[in-house]
């Protein structure tokens, strides 16, 4: 459960902060796989608040997530900005006298009824395997497909760059979550890369353009192995494209699923 706390010495009327919850919200599921469903916003107006000594409308804005799910440099780079502008269209505060902080909490926790839902040490197997991302982390990915062979050249000539990914199509009336582990034969797997396929829609997913939650990009000129995951079937078409010497290749493949719900 992020939670955006805004302290400000301007007065914000019922509906300016609706307008500036909704401008948050939009701003925070620019980050990928973020949803407004577990978001809080707390705003605490006309406060005492001083700036280069002066008492000009002012903010201060501290951003809170779960150590876990760090979200990287490159968003909170990105979230500043926009809930800067946010802050600075709906309530007409300078965006150079807008502060933002952002802290990383080791513990948090919330009740979801029926179920307790909390986090830090000392919880059960159960409690821990529960993230503030459940939509992502407990969705059933009865899917699977498997790319053992990829390489991913930094170097490229021409007008193409080097690159390769997954391209997607959903048929279906409802979005398709897709998350991503990279394999290595001398490291531990990458994790956090995920992806959404909206319905009646189709996704290229390229892996040099990826980022997982950590803000960490897909490792380049290593071998590695891909697997695929989702919630839902649908075709799924894995492409290389090498342009590091001027005869670029091109590969493109289906990529057969394995259903995970047998019970062998």
């Amino acid at each position: 459960m992020p939670c955006i706390i805004i302290r400000t010495n301007v007065e914000i009327p019922s509906d300016r902060a609706k307008e500036l919850k909704t401008a948050l919200a939009v701003s925070w599921e620019k980050v990928p796989t973020k949803r407004e469903r577990w978001l809080m916003i707390v705003m605490e107006d006309k406060q005492q608040m001083f700036f280069s000594g002066r008492d000009t409308p002012a903010a201060f804005v501290n951003f809170k997530i779960h150590g876990d799910y760090d979200i990287g440099p490159k968003n909170c780079e990105m979230l500043s900005e926009e809930f800067m502008n946010d802050l600075s269209q709906v309530l007409g505060i300078q965006k150079e006298r807008i502060f933002v902080a952002h802290d990383v909490c080791p513990s948090w926790g919330w009740v979801d009824d029926p179920d307790p839902r909390a986090y830090g040490p000392g919880l059960s197997e159960l409690q821990q395997t529960i993230t503030i991302e459940s939509e992502w982390i407990n969705m059933e990915y009865k899917y699977k497909w498997y790319i053992p062979d990829a390489y991913l050249h930094s170097r490229g000539t021409g007008y193409f760059t080097s690159h390769e990914g997954c391209a997607f199509i959903n048929e279906t009336g409802r979005d398709a979550h897709v998350r991503f582990t990279f394999y290595f034969q001398d490291r531990e797997p990458m994790t956090g890369y995920t992806s959404v396929v909206p319905a009646r829609r189709t996704k290229h997913a390229r892996f040099d353009l990826m980022e997982n939650d950590k803000g960490e990009p897909v490792p380049m000129n290593v071998g590695y192995a891909v697997v695929v995951e989702s919630d839902m079937d649908m075709p799924v078409q894995f492409s290389h494209c090498d342009t590091s010497q001027p005869e670029l290749t091109f590969t493109t493949t289906m990529v057969p699923h394995i259903t995970l719900d047998r019970e062998d």
